[in-house]
């Protein structure tokens, strides 16, 4: 286990239902983003894993390209029964963010 820093409190592989209705900090690669009317889902992605992370507030988002360095706050919660990801550690659970940091922004956009 990592040490707690400015960065984290937990790495992204690690997020599971023994940390439920805890608030965490995670930081990672933004890895995919996808809109569901009104609610984002983002995969934030380090070299230990992938924690999926639930975003209400669709403006914390703004001008962050994929790929960007990113830091999330927010607390555990259990997916409903027919959204979890068994191909995924943490399929079962995701974070509810509350804010969000860029740390290294990508400068140009990717070709895939």
């Amino acid at each position: 286990m990592l040490r707690v820093n400015e960065y984290r409190t937990h790495t992204c592989g690690e997020i599971g239902e023994q940390h439920i209705k805890e608030k965490v900090r995670v930081s990672g690669w933004l890895e995919n983003v996808r809109d569901h009317g009104g609610v984002k889902f983002l995969d934030l992605r380090d070299q230990y894993g992938i924690v999926q992370v639930v975003l209400e507030d669709e403006s914390l988002l703004d001008g962050i390209p994929k790929e960007s360095a990113i830091r999330v706050t927010g607390t555990v919660i259990d997916r409903d029964e027919d959204t979890i990801n068994e191909r995924l550690t943490t399929g079962t659970v995701e974070i509810e963010a509350e804010t969000i940091t860029v740390l290294g922004k990508v400068t140009e956009s990717l070709p895939f």
